[in-house]
């Protein structure tokens, strides 16, 4: 037991009349008593509960023993830490009042769930104030909270301030060192009647779908991870399930898990084929306490997308805007309600707060000013809105990683559904980006292109570069045999593929049939797999090229060293 000086004696205000508290000889000597082994102590308090302040404040007290323990004759007090020796009584143990062994009781109002063991109204306030704990024998605990001008509000040094709707909680539960700084944390989850920092706490983190998993595997593997919340390492024998699209199956966790540890455990799954899918997971385990937090619902994206970035502006003209463009290349209608739109740094951004549809094969322009836009774009017939949360600005310039910045959708579970990293030579100004292939990889560079034509962009429409892509096959692959480059919007760009079997060194040039150079498409670019570029029937200077017959020549060297190789096509250019 330790003993701190007090000033004065504390009297208490009930019910209109003044009498001293507790036992009188106790709290009306110089010193107050101040225990480090007591049975029974303070361990939660609820002052500021979420809302209205009325119903819902609650003292818990925690029996630290192994033993039940009457609370016959125990009294507990509130402070009002603006005053000195301010102390009202709020409760006094009855003879049937009793707390378990290592259990709880809880003296709350009438809105706290469950019941409180004693239902009253208490008149816990929001700081510096305090709540005292009094046994018969006159042992004394005490937690403050808030800037204490007057010693006799706290142990050590007082809690912090919680905030509304959380609680102070001691943590572990139980522990007293006697001070109420080091004993007693923030909860943003108040727990009357259970444990703060429960023992025995499994939860589900988060969930989501492994990467070795594909469209066209029989199963798909779901990794789970679960999180030990508790104090005592455990979780051997727990059970974790998924359930998706109606195939449900579960696993099991093989070992234990130590307190603040995490670890993953795969659920395989019936394949639910392509697309993006609400998945919920969730786990049993017979020694877990707490029950809230064991399961969610997430989202799973067996790619591809349904919805894709397939257009987007981060260099725009003078008095234009940044804008992106999504669509939706599957066959059902996509709600984008609650997604999020962001770049690099992260902040998510609705896109929209209710229901967002974008019909199957149909667009939607996200787009930083509305009014800019559209005198932009006035022909752009699809819908255009800027994003409800605000649009995230689109670097231009690369920074230390090599990218200039990212746009990433997720849909309302946080799952990415698609996300592009660009560089800023990507981009011509006053030029939009426009993706190739819509089935192809976001992540590939290869895959996007600046916008071909007159105007600077095709927001709401088919993309410029959306054209015949060749097939893969050979070194060389031209997308059709003959194009006409006359700005009619058909058949104005002529898609060539290379295909490389290691990382080479490549040069695309055309030529006309008397081998006169007309047009560099690649000029020393590094190729590691296949890449897709287009002429667009210019010649070095931008002038239109001759009506005739070209041959598109190709000259790759390996990386690594070894023989070149060489391949080459030709072509029509005819003009309508």
């Amino acid at each position: 037991m330790t003993c701190r000086p007090r000033g004065g004696s504390i009297d208490v205000v009930m019910m209109g009349w003044v009498r001293v508290f507790a036992v009188g000889l106790v709290l009306l000597a110089p010193r107050i008593c101040l225990s480090d082994s007591l049975a029974v102590v303070v361990n939660e308090v609820l002052y500021d509960p979420q809302g209205r302040d009325t119903g819902g404040e609650f003292i818990e007290l925690y029996n630290r023993t192994d033993r039940d323990v009457c609370l016959y004759e125990y009294e507990a007090a509130t402070g009002n830490g603006a005053y000195p020796d301010k102390w009202k009584s709020e409760w006094r143990g009855g003879r049937g009042d009793t707390v378990r062994a290592h259990g709880f009781f809880v003296i709350g109002e009438g809105a706290v769930t469950p019941v409180p063991d004693h239902v009253t109204t208490l008149d816990l306030q929001n700081g510096p104030d305090a709540c005292m704990l009094v046994s018969p024998a006159g042992e004394v605990d005490l937690v403050g909270w808030g800037a204490h001008d007057f010693e006799e509000y706290y142990e050590g040094s007082p809690a912090p301030l919680s905030g509304s709707g959380a609680s102070l909680g001691r943590d572990p539960d139980g522990a007293d060192t006697g001070d109420n700084s080091a004993d007693f944390t923030v909860f943003a989850a108040p727990s009357p009647g259970d444990f703060n920092h429960p023992p025995y706490d499994l939860a589900m983190a988060r969930a989501c779908l492994s990467r070795y998993s594909r469209p066209d595997h029989a199963t798909l593997q779901v990794i789970c991870l679960v999180e030990n919340l508790g104090t005592a390492a455990f979780g051997r024998g727990a059970r974790v399930h998924a359930a998706c699209a109606g195939a449900e199956d579960t696993s099991m966790v093989t070992a234990d898990i130590p307190p603040g540890a995490s670890r993953p455990v795969a659920v395989d799954l019936a394949n639910t084929g392509e697309g993006l899918h609400e998945t919920r997971v969730w786990l049993t385990c017979a020694l877990d306490r707490r029950r809230a937090n064991d399961s969610l619902v997430t989202s799973i994206l067996v790619r591809p997308a349904p919805v894709v970035i397939n257009e987007f502006m981060f260099k725009p003209p003078a008095g234009g805007c940044e804008w992106a463009e999504v669509f939706n290349r599957s066959d059902a209608l996509i709600d984008l309600g609650k997604w999020t739109l962001e770049d690099s740094g992260g902040r998510r951004r609705a896109i929209a707060e209710e229901a967002c549809y974008v019909a199957p094969g149909g667009y939607l322009v996200l787009v930083e000013d509305e009014e800019d836009f559209r005198a932009a774009h006035p022909d752009c017939a699809c819908p255009v809105m800027r994003p409800a949360g605000g649009w995230p600005t689109l670097n231009d310039s690369d920074g230390r990683d090599g990218s200039a910045d990212m746009v990433v959708v997720r849909d309302s579970f946080g799952t990415c559904v698609d996300s592009v990293a660009y560089a800023a030579a990507w981009g011509k100004p006053g030029r939009s980006i426009e993706r190739i292939d819509a089935r192809a990889r976001s992540t590939l560079a290869s895959n996007w292109s600046p916008h071909f034509g007159a105007s600077a962009g095709s927001p709401g429409r088919p993309n410029s570069v959306s054209v015949i892509l060749p097939e893969a096959g050979g070194f060389l692959s031209l997308g059709r045999r003959t194009f006409s480059p006359d700005g009619d919007g058909s058949d104005d760009l002529l898609s060539v593929s290379v295909e490389v079997p290691e990382a080479a060194v490549v040069r695309l040039r055309v030529f006309d049939i008397n081998g006169r150079p007309f047009k560099t498409l690649l000029d020393g670019d590094v190729v590691e797999e296949r890449r897709v570029t287009f002429w667009d029937g210019t010649v070095k200077d931008g002038r239109p090229a001759p009506v005739g017959v070209y041959i598109v020549l190709l000259e790759a060297v390996p990386v690594a060293g070894g023989r070149a190789f060489r391949a080459k096509a030709p072509v029509v250019l005819v003009r309508r």
